[in-house]
């Protein structure tokens, strides 16, 4: 046989076979009786005219569960031998150093992510993956290098928008890193890769910390006054006779009074049910978080907790409770609160934070004169900024907040730690003074 499979002894999986392929004598050649080539030494042909080699063959485990046949070739066994050598220390288990890194981002997607993280992270890991460009994702897993991911981190940086033209912020930059970062380590896990190159590079750094935008007093007064009235609306006071309107214009005055009082986040303020809030004791229990009109557990025990209201504030809630009864009696079916939450669109179904942002929270802004860079999010700044300023223990703010430890929430708001600091030194002094 002039095509000599060697080592043809049971192999362990995935290990393959070597092969020693010579040229084929015409005179022996098995496809002689039908070939038109025999007597034409002038004509190609792939048996007769062929060099010898070794060659190695093998299947690659490919994500999915599919198979694809591989091959390495050398002029003799030695170098063949170092060839497959070489490979199985760079690939890693299983000869899977062919997958590319965007068949593995899909893989992950598709198969690991489902069943391993919270829908939320889910979706913020796929919306990270589409900045990765396809000149790396068309490289395979073992040839990526630190350098080529670095690379890829500054070009984002520089103009890596992807609807239109423009840069990256710093925080979207990182995450894109930390989503490539956790992706590849589930490489490692699943025999995919040996090393992760990410872990390499160096993160993005802010040239500009952005500042946290928080309210006074006066701005306070300014957004619950607009927030009350419903000023904010283009055909105020004529919408005052809508009954939906204005069951929009309690709802959501209530809930902006709400998060001033507690601090609490978006989601998990529009999240909550009449179920959570104790009137007798003067609390609310925080277990819910609304995303994307969806009841969803929080993603940290710390954020599951009890925070105490004030007393107006709760007296304010009891009303609302008898006015959104009210408006559900009028509609009849028309209000659907299946989930009999606080705060509701018209007909009942939960609030879809960018429908709100855009119609109401963005009205109130302009119409209050609220300071740039306002959101929605600056209340739960605004109540952190203003315990802080009042003397509150740090600890007590950071539970309130759901914050995992009282060095994040320090480090969050260490605007206010010079007024602080300003403050200790007057109390010394008064306890200093002469009588």
């Amino acid at each position: 046989m002039h095509r000599k499979a060697h080592d043809m002894a049971r192999r362990a999986k995935g290990e393959g076979s070597i092969y020693h392929v010579t040229p084929v004598d015409c005179a022996v050649c098995p496809n002689r009786d039908g070939c038109t080539k025999k007597d034409d030494p002038e004509a190609k042909c792939g048996k007769r005219d062929r060099q010898e080699r070794w060659v190695y063959q093998y299947m690659v485990g490919m994500p999915g569960g599919k198979k694809s046949r591989r091959s390495l070739t050398a002029s003799t066994k030695k170098e063949l031998v170092a060839k497959i050598e070489r490979m199985r220390m760079e690939a890693g288990p299983e000869g899977t150093r062919d997958v590319s890194l965007g068949s593995f981002l899909d893989y992950w997607q598709e198969r690991i992510l489902k069943d391993t993280v919270q829908p939320s992270t889910s979706v913020f890991y796929r919306s990270m993956v589409k900045y990765v460009p396809e000149s790396l994702r068309k490289k395979r897993l073992a040839d990526i290098t630190p350098a080529m991911v670095q690379g890829m981190l500054s070009d984002l940086l520089a103009h890596g928008r992807i609807k239109k033209e423009g840069t990256l912020s710093v925080k979207t930059v990182k995450s894109v890193r930390t989503t490539l970062a956790t992706a590849l380590e589930s490489a490692i896990d699943n025999g995919f890769l040996v090393k992760n190159p990410v872990k390499k590079t160096k993160p993005p750094v802010a040239t500009k910390v952005k500042e946290i935008v928080f309210l006074d007093q006066d701005e306070i007064k300014r957004l619950l006054r607009v927030a009350d009235s419903g000023e904010y609306y283009d055909t105020y006071p004529e919408v005052l006779a809508d009954d939906g309107i204005l069951y929009l214009i309690r709802c959501y005055a209530m809930a902006v009074r709400l998060t001033l009082a507690t601090g609490m986040r978006w989601g998990e303020c529009f999240g909550l049910a009449w179920k959570d809030v104790d009137f007798s004791a003067g609390t609310i229990y925080i277990h819910n978080n609304l995303q994307d009109g969806v009841l969803k557990r929080p993603k940290t025990s710390y954020s599951i907790r009890k925070i105490s209201v004030d007393r107006d504030t709760i007296r304010r809630l009891q009303e609302w409770k008898k006015q959104q009864r009210e408006y559900a009696k009028t509609v009849g079916n028309l209000h659907k609160n299946e989930q009999n939450l606080l705060f509701t669109a018209i007909s009942g179904v939960p609030v879809r934070y960018d429908n709100f942002r855009a119609r109401q929270w963005a009205n109130m802004m302009s119409k209050a004169e609220l300071p740039p860079g306002c959101t929605y999010h600056s209340m739960r700044h605004t109540h952190a900024t203003q315990l802080l300023r009042a003397g509150i223990n740090v600890k007590v703010i950071s539970q309130r907040l759901g914050h995992a430890s009282v060095a994040f929430t320090l480090r969050v708001y260490a605007h206010v730690l010079p007024e602080q600091d300003r403050s200790a030194a007057d109390a010394m002094a008064g306890l200093l003074a002469d009588d």
